[in-house]
């Protein structure tokens, strides 16, 4: 209820059963996600003695509990506090629950004063400092004793399920990384349908690795390789990122395939020897060949250190994968650096994702517009982007080449340099420009309800070597049928009955007026949104054109511009029955080919991409097509909702509430369990009401029960 910092510490008051209570707290030992727990040292009024408070995660706390609590210590009650203490945690991890364990340990006044002195010379050593406070941490922290553990739950954020849903169809690969327990990870994999209902450990298709905490490190080894050999055996007919396949792994295992470094006195890392080095490879290769059959893979209880090296496996040795990583916390950095594309989560847990990442997202669920809408859209965008960039270049490159053939190869160009020179900068930009930034194939409510439209990108359908090759090739092809209709229906033409012929700029500029149009009409062919600005940037760029030649080419010599060369040579071109001719045999043998391809492709082999592309020209089918993917979906909700209900009810189990701790009623640390603290506290007549109001909720509760299947019914009906 309160707090008041003074030089060596905090002083907190706490009301602890109607009782206020003053708490000086002298150290607080901080939580990081490499040690898993935090502590603080505090002086307690109830008994004047110093006390150490820690709390964290069960595998932690237990390695440091005095040894009666372990099976050689000698103790079987205090053993089997533990055991119940653990069965507690198992049954909240079941429901999903995010479990602490807590324990505390009564500190001499001299043994403090010792202690903290340590700790005072490893604060102001300069080198290695952190490595030293952290030995001082370690070393208070042991011989705890047990207290209880604790639950709360860790509710998912709106949309989660639906989105990693809808990401598992779309092709990608789903790995979590996290610190819960393995039961809690399994949970939450369920609820967010990461963990389809057809992964079950009864058929393997959802296989575990989870090697018991108190196993020491050789025998612990020796289950993990065995455990490995045993799911590559029986892995090995199964197909890459098998939709059916899930696998669960917990950081014990994975500390026998990434071993932990030793580091030297000043701190750094020891490196392995070569045979060790050469044996956690064979291992980490096992591991992922076993991972990349798997659709889902959760790897539970990992540290920050885990995480990074997860992600750093996968992109170091599948070939053309794109690791992506998303966290909120800062235990998620070093998975997010690692990868390939970092996403932040700007939430509850801070800004550190957030400022290592590349992008940043308010909530989970707007990643499946980040990657299905965006990402697809952006994917198309820079492919054709890319591809058109190098064809129009080539196409207008080549004709260059082609004639140096008639000019000896002396280096004369074959088109006005100024002319050139605004070739990319102002008659082909706003095309380009407008297609790769605005350009959709599909609306977005589209992109949401058909994931896998996504998988071209992973299969670079859109942008790969023989893509890239042909767009070259119809580039070379292009410019040969621009030059020489040029050439041959133009040069050295007579101009009406004087005996006077055209000559070489005269040729030039019909040749570079065609790469012009042809360039704006193979733009047209690969927009698939138009818009008013979409027709506005194809006209001004052949209008440009013209224009540039008209005003360009009339402009007095006197004036500087260096246009003697075109000095009203467009408008003698123009004025002859073959410049337009030459125009539009050059668009339609450039662009008949590519059209009729495209018809074929379309009528007789058509891909997902065009099927969708051609339902958002026609409103009435689209909204039709819409309609029936939303009804299919909210059956199959209505299914997954239906076999939910009965995969609880048939595996009801009556859970414990909240774990009692382990001291005696006497002590002055006692709390009761929840469930007995209510039961006593409401046999006071203050209570009498309450209990009226629960008796009354309990019946109403009975009736609801009672009419549900008539209102199932009704509801099924309605339907």
């Amino acid at each position: 209820t309160g707090v008041e910092q003074q030089i060596d510490g905090y002083r907190f008051y706490i009301n602890i059963r109607g009782e206020r209570h003053q708490f000086d707290v002298y150290n607080m030992l901080e939580f990081s996600s490499k040690r898993k727990r935090m502590s603080v040292i505090v002086r307690d009024p109830r008994d004047a003695k110093m006390k150490l408070y820690c709390k964290g995660a069960d595998n932690v706390i237990y390695q440091r509990l005095r040894e009666a609590y372990k099976p050689k210590g000698g103790d079987a009650k205090l053993a089997r506090e533990w055991d119940k203490t653990l069965e507690s945690l198992q049954y909240f991890a079941a429901d999903g629950l995010r479990t602490l364990v807590c324990a505390y340990k009564e500190i001499g006044d001299a043994e403090y004063a010792q202690w903290l002195g340590r700790l005072n010379k490893a604060k102001a050593a300069i080198e290695n400092r952190d490595v030293l406070v952290e030995e001082c941490y370690d070393a208070m922290e042991q011989g705890l004793t047990l207290l209880g553990a604790t639950a709360i739950e860790d509710k998912l954020q709106r949309g989660v399920p639906e989105t990693i849903a809808n990401l598992a169809v779309a092709g990608i690969s789903i790995w979590v990384l996290t610190g819960d327990k393995v039961e809690t990870a399994i949970n939450i994999g369920r609820s967010c349908r990461l963990l389809t209902p057809k992964m079950n450990r009864e058929d393997g298709s959802l296989y575990i690795l989870d090697p018991d905490e108190k196993m020491d490190d050789d025998e612990c080894e020796r289950v993990v390789r065995n455990a490995l050999d045993r799911a590559s055996e029986f892995l090995q007919d199964r197909p890459l990122n098998d939709a059916n396949q899930g696998f669960v792994i917990s950081g014990k295992a994975l500390s026998h395939v990434f071993p932990h470094r030793k580091h030297d006195a000043r701190g750094r890392e020891i490196p392995p020897t070569a045979e060790e080095a050469a044996k956690e490879h064979v291992l980490q290769q096992q591991m992922l060949k076993i991972l990349q059959k798997c659709r889902a893979v959760v790897c539970c209880r990992v540290s920050p250190i885990q995480k990074a090296q997860m992600v750093s496996l996968v992109k170091q040795n599948v070939e053309g994968v794109i690791t992506l990583a998303i966290g909120d916390g800062a235990n998620d950095v070093p998975m997010i650096r690692a990868a390939h594309v970092g996403i932040g989560i700007s939430g509850q847990e801070g800004l550190q994702a957030v400022m290592a990442s590349d992008y940043a997202i308010a909530q989970f669920r707007f990643l499946q517009n980040l990657l299905l809408v965006h990402g697809a859209w952006d994917y198309r965008r820079i492919s054709v982007l890319i591809c058109y960039s190098f064809y129009k270049n080539i196409m207008f490159s080549t004709t260059q080449i082609w004639y140096s053939f008639y000019s000896g190869f002396s280096g004369t160009l074959f088109y006005d340099q100024f002319s050139g020179s605004l070739l990319n900068l102002v008659f082909l930009a706003l095309p380009v420009l407008l297609c790769g930034v605005f350009d959709r194939p599909y609306s977005k409510e589209v992109a949401a309800l058909c994931p896998e439209l996504y998988e071209n990108g992973p299969k670079n359908a859109l942008f790969n070597l023989k893509i890239f090759g042909l767009w070259c090739a119809e580039g070379v092809l292009h410019s040969i049928i621009i030059f020489w209709t040029a050439v041959m229906f133009v040069d050295s033409t007579s101009v009406g009955d004087t005996g006077r012929v055209v000559g070489f700029w005269t040729t030039s500029t019909t040749m570079f007026t065609s790469i012009v149009l042809v360039a704006t009409w193979k733009m047209m062919l690969e927009t698939k949104t138009w818009t008013r600005w979409s027709v506005v940037a194809f006209v001004l760029s052949i209008v440009l054109w013209y224009l540039w030649l008209v005003v360009y080419s009339a402009l007095p010599l006197s004036l500087g511009f260096s246009n003697q060369d075109i000095y009203y040579v467009p408008l003698i071109g123009m004025a002859l029955p073959q410049w337009w001719l030459v125009n539009v045999l050059a668009s339609v043998l450039c662009l008949t080919p590519a059209i009729l391809y495209t018809y074929i492709q379309r009528m007789y082999s058509p891909t997902r991409l065009n099927v969708i592309e051609e339902l958002e020209i026609y409103p009435k089918k689209r909204a039709h097509f819409i309609s029936e993917i939303r009804a299919y979906q909210q059956r199959e909700k209505q299914i997954e909702d239906q076999q939910y209900e009965e995969d609880v009810t048939r595996a009801h189990q009556t859970h414990l509430g909240f774990s009692e701790f382990q001291v005696g009623a006497d002590h002055p640390d006692y709390v009761m369990s929840q469930h007995r603290f209510m039961n006593l506290a409401m046999k006071g007549r203050g209570f009498k009401k309450l209990k009226k109001i629960l008796k009354k909720k309990k019946t109403n509760e009975n009736k609801a029960k009672a009419s549900k299947p008539t209102q199932q019914t009704n509801d099924t009906h309605m339907d």
